[in-house]
């Protein structure tokens, strides 16, 4: 039963219905414990892991980013209690996510260079692409995007011989941004672009909100303001039904960036001012 509770949980996630997804994946993580927290019915790696990964994913998603990093610390407890590999890569997996979203990269890198050494070290195929590409973005926003830009081409390679369709558009959202951050414009418009196909085609409605961003972003260093603030409208309209707070806030700050842009200052404090609430809730 928690089995499948967690695949119905994982299924919620993708879809981008967040809310169920921590519901269904909760039962799971409550189900799990004792003897059946190292077992593994059946499955590539553990059970009580695997579910609290994709928890993780889901209250990142929703910008709950202290419950986050407390389920990614559980993971990583379990995996290692007994020195599973594939659970152990998959708990430096989200692990590393929940800092990453949260902005801590210094306390990010260490923990996926650990990660990706060890999935390498063992060829653990399934966790090297998530690996690679989020060491990758983590380097990016540390001003070393050449070094994450080729990590980033590496894991969605990967992704792509494994046929792993799961979070292909976010990888490639952040494969945009290092193209963006290095000037590259056209690259990064023509990433974002078929991330957001990617997305789109595989019904991953909240990261298409991350990936309209992306395309804002590069409509914006463009100086294409209205495209812009287009986009970023587009990201409300996914996020907020959706309680993507971290998003939200992002949002709402470009178009106040834009507003001030344009001069329309009144504009621009107004917008910020939805920023800044929607950034207080996380």
């Amino acid at each position: 039963k928690a089995a499948a509770t967690t695949g119905v949980g994982q299924a919620y996630h993708a879809l981008g219905d967040y809310a169920q997804a921590q519901i269904h994946l909760g039962r799971a993580v409550d189900a799990l414990e004792g003897d059946l927290a190292s077992e593994r019915f059946g499955m590539a790696g553990l059970l009580s892991v695997a579910a609290r990964v994709w928890l993780v994913n889901s209250l990142v998603a929703v910008g709950d980013f202290d419950g986050a990093e407390a389920r990614a610390l559980e993971a990583m407890q379990r995996a290692e209690a007994v020195d599973h590999p594939w659970s152990v890569a998959a708990a430096h997996v989200a692990l590393g996510f929940a800092q990453l979203a949260r902005g801590t990269l210094a306390a990010a890198a260490p923990v996926l260079e650990r990660g990706l050494a060890r999935a390498r070290e063992l060829d653990l195929t399934a966790w090297l692409p998530m690996l690679s590409c989020q060491l990758g973005i983590v380097y990016v926003r540390q001003g070393r995007v050449d070094e994450g830009a080729a990590l980033l081409e590496d894991g969605i390679q990967r992704a792509a011989a494994l046929s792993m369709l799961s979070r292909h558009s976010l990888r490639h959202a952040w494969l945009a941004e290092a193209h963006l951050r290095a000037g590259r414009i056209t690259e990064a418009r023509a990433t974002a672009e078929r991330a957001l196909a990617l997305a789109r085609a595989h019904q991953e409605h909240g990261y298409e909100g991350w990936v309209l961003r992306m395309l804002g972003e590069v409509a914006a260093r463009s100086g294409e303001t209205e495209r812009a603030a287009a986009h970023f409208r587009a990201v409300l309209a996914v996020a907020e039904p959706r309680g993507m707070r971290a998003l939200e806030a992002h949002a709402w700050a470009a178009l106040g960036r834009l507003a001030r842009a344009a001069g329309d200052h009144a504009e621009a404090e107004r917008l910020d001012a939805a920023a800044a609430t929607r950034a207080a809730r996380l």
